[in-house]
């Protein structure tokens, strides 16, 4: 009973919020049912989520009594801005899974290091679009005749996380331009997009020595038809979206076309009656997310509170100004913190926190974040990607975490030239 009440609140967060595309105050009540729903997850959140979700709100909350002592209180719709549009953009695309994305693959012609470089590239784009299930749809594959061999886990993981560093579908660019709207979309996609391919074509010749004597044999994973669609059309509409409606937040765009796609998919496939799948996902299965969403609810308060307490304390930075170089350490500190346990919601909120104040450039600050969320998914053992394939495929992922530490540090080295391009161009 309670799963279904979860789910409900999580699918009123995807309409309001759709909703708010046309009527913005629906964006404080999408607030109101995040905050619902994030206190309905705690209770059925359980282990270390839980855990942090409890810290982040309490500090949150803890804050919000220090300023409202010291006479700082937040607007309404400040105390309301809890991440609903990242929850709401989170949920809307689970539906996704309900279109059928292609179980088999034909029989790969290319092999050797050609077979990887294939699919990394494939596991990149698809992930970029449909985020995880892209890396089980390939791990499933590549896992067909054996267990996923831990070169196979570098190359999914490393594929995946990159896409984080200019995908506009990822929740990382949603959660860093919450922060700092206003971002050049074509820079941040652009040297994102580069730096990606460099950490990625890195990584294919990284994993091509990990795979040893096998690399001679080495099929992969190939794409059809049946896993493009999906992504193609979905990119499509948010696209033609965004340029017709260029002002409204991108996680709200990609929201409403991850339901229009579902939709459109599921009645083409099933007719009227598929519809009840997609009701069904609504009121039960998008609470699967319920560890996510309460987590990104949980950071949201804490940003609240953080916001309101910062400005009663004076934070002491050793720079004048936010430039290339003080983005490109925040992408350590936000690997760093991801390596002793830190979800990269929690880091970039402590991160703006701390650095807003300096008033640094959208795309600049945007493109820092999204990087540094990327290569800290790769390498931090608890974040959701090297969790997924552990629990999904066996692999520890402590021991991933640290074989992708190249993945790391190629990143951080093509990260320097990219921000120093941003911040010439800004």
């Amino acid at each position: 009973m309670i799963r279904h009440v979860h789910a409900v609140l999580l699918s009123l967060v995807v309409v309001l919020s759709a909703i708010a595309i046309v009527w913005p105050a629906a964006g404080l009540a999408a607030g109101v049912a995040a905050l619902l729903a994030g206190a309905v997850g705690l209770t059925l959140v359980r282990g270390a989520p839980r855990v942090i979700a409890l810290v982040l709100a309490s500090a949150g909350i803890a804050a919000l009594v220090v300023g409202a002592v010291n006479g700082r209180s937040p607007t309404l719709p400040a105390a309301l801005a809890v991440n609903q549009d990242l929850v709401g953009m989170l949920a809307a695309v689970s539906f996704l899974r309900l279109l059928a994305l292609g179980a088999r693959s034909p029989r790969p012609r290319l092999s050797g290091r050609a077979a990887v470089a294939r699919t990394a590239l494939v596991v990149h784009s698809l992930g970029a679009v449909i985020n995880i299930s892209a890396v089980a749809l390939a791990g499933d594959q590549l896992a067909r005749s054996a267990p996923l061999r831990l070169a196979d886990g570098m190359l999914l993981t490393r594929a995946y996380a990159a896409g984080a560093f200019w995908s506009p579908f990822w929740v990382a660019a949603a959660a860093a331009i919450s922060y700092a709207p206003g971002a050049d979309a074509r820079v941040t996609v652009g040297l994102g997009l580069a730096v990606a391919l460099v950490a990625v074509l890195v990584s294919v010749i990284d994993v091509s020595r990990a795979l040893g004597p096998d690399l001679a044999e080495y099929r992969g994973y190939a794409i059809t038809w049946a896993l493009l669609r999906i992504p193609v059309a979905l990119v499509g509409f948010v696209l033609a979206l965004h340029l017709w409606l260029p002002d409204v937040p991108i996680p709200r765009i990609v929201l409403l076309g991850a339901i229009v796609v579902t939709v459109i998919g599921v009645v083409a496939s099933s007719g009227a009656s598929g519809l009840g799948r997609v009701g069904r996902h609504a009121i039960d299965g998008v609470s699967s997310l319920r560890s996510e969403t309460t987590l990104f609810v949980a950071a949201g308060v804490m940003t609240v509170g953080l916001q309101t307490l910062v400005p009663l304390v004076d934070v002491a930075l050793p720079v004048a100004g936010y430039g290339a170089w003080v983005a490109w350490a925040s992408i350590v500190v936000m690997v760093l913190l991801a390596v002793v346990g830190f979800h990269p919601i929690v880091s970039l909120a402590l991160i703006a926190v701390v650095v807003l104040p300096l008033e640094p450039d959208p795309t600049l600050f945007v493109l820092a974040a999204t990087i540094g969320w990327g290569a800290a998914a790769a390498v931090g053992p608890t974040s959701g990607i090297l969790m997924h394939v552990s629990a999904r495929f066996g692999l520890d992922a402590f021991t991933l975490a640290l074989r992708n530490a190249p993945f790391f540090v190629v990143s951080l080295l093509v990260a320097l030239p990219a921000l120093l391009i941003a911040e010439a161009v800004a």
